[in-house]
């Protein structure tokens, strides 16, 4: 009989455990300001784009390899960017990886335009002149992170 007891508390202890976690589907989350909401249709990105290596030009674009480089990007009015984050390089095959990070820092976004200055360079093991694209990410005061990516450019030995 003790046994039976015993059993019969442990089942009802552990229906109940179910029915409280069951019953429990929704998680509040208290409004924050500032935050913004995702379907707020808000433009966060607005018009991230590469100035230099430059998106817009005519024709192919080429750098020195070794060479001091300077990326600059812009947004448009009304983008809640604030920070670039990096400049990464990618190989302009049909794979398209990532070959290498050339720099990661925070360039702030003031004024609707941000510049970081460090070696262009393509690493070791690939034979120039090789054509690459860009990728840098930027980010907003609350959180959700933003990408554009360049033209194609070629990184040749000398100009």
């Amino acid at each position: 009989m003790f046994l039976n007891v015993k059993s019969a508390f442990i089942s009802l202890f552990l229906i109940s455990l179910l029915c409280t976690f069951y019953g429990v589907n929704a998680i509040a989350v208290p409004k924050i300001k500032g935050l913004k909401e995702r379907d707020d249709n808000s433009d966060l990105c607005s018009g991230f784009k590469f100035d230099n290596p430059p998106s817009e030009a005519k024709g192919p674009i080429q750098i020195k390899n070794n060479t001091e480089f300077t990326a600059s990007w812009s947004t448009e009015s009304g983008s809640e960017l604030n920070l670039v984050s990096d400049f990464e390089l990618f190989s302009n095959g049909t794979d398209g990886k990532l070959v290498t990070i050339l720099w990661e820092g925070a360039a702030e976004i003031k004024d609707n335009k941000a510049s970081a200055t460090f070696s262009m360079y393509a690493p070791e093991g690939i034979t120039l002149p090789a054509t690459f694209f860009a990728r840098s990410w930027a980010s907003t005061p609350s959180g959700p992170n933003c990408f554009s990516v360049s033209r194609d450019f070629t990184i040749v030995e000398d100009l």
